[in-house]
């Protein structure tokens, strides 16, 4: 067997295992999850907007940037809490990422099916993203606002592949 036109059994064994050795660490690498969780500031009534809460995110690559959170509550549809959420950039570089909603604070129900995805969203700038709180079907819900069936799945907001440029 010749790769690269090497002759030397030992080399080529050699430098097969470092290959995959290699492929398997960048795998783990890129698969680790970078989410990060805090729990939702919900608002007072469900007219109003939460008071305004501030998470440190960190990168993949080790930097931390502050972002400013409020939400506000749209509905909530059988099992499905649709809320408004606000996300200034505090830091001072440009913010790439994911984010999104969960119960509980299980970072494994950030999936992409309910993220959403910011780019490049610059300092002190905001954006607002309608995001779905999944799976909410608290106990006694029959006599509960909408409001209250949220507060009882304790929302928590989730960041996931943040980057800073």
């Amino acid at each position: 067997m010749t790769l690269f036109n090497i002759k030397n059994k030992k080399t080529v064994k050699h430098l097969t295992k470092t290959l995959v050795a290699t492929a398997i660490l960048l795998f783990a690498i890129t698969y680790s999850s970078n989410a990060q969780l805090a729990p939702l500031n919900m608002p007072q009534s469900d007219t109003s907007w939460s008071a305004p809460q501030t998470m440190v995110l960190k990168s993949h690559w080790g930097g931390t940037q502050e972002v400013e959170i409020t939400c506000k509550l749209i509905k909530h549809y059988g099992t499905t809490g649709k809320f408004e959420v606000q996300i200034t950039n505090k830091g001072p570089k440009k913010l790439t990422g994911y984010v999104g909603l969960v119960m509980g604070g299980g970072w494994k129900d950030l999936n992409y099916n309910n993220l959403a995805h910011f780019n490049r969203l610059g300092a002190n700038y905001w954006i607002r993203f309608n995001l779905e709180l999944r799976g909410c079907l608290p106990k006694g819900r029959s006599k509960m606002t909408d409001l209250e069936k949220c507060k009882a799945c304790m929302p928590h907001i989730g960041f996931a592949e943040v980057n800073f440029d």
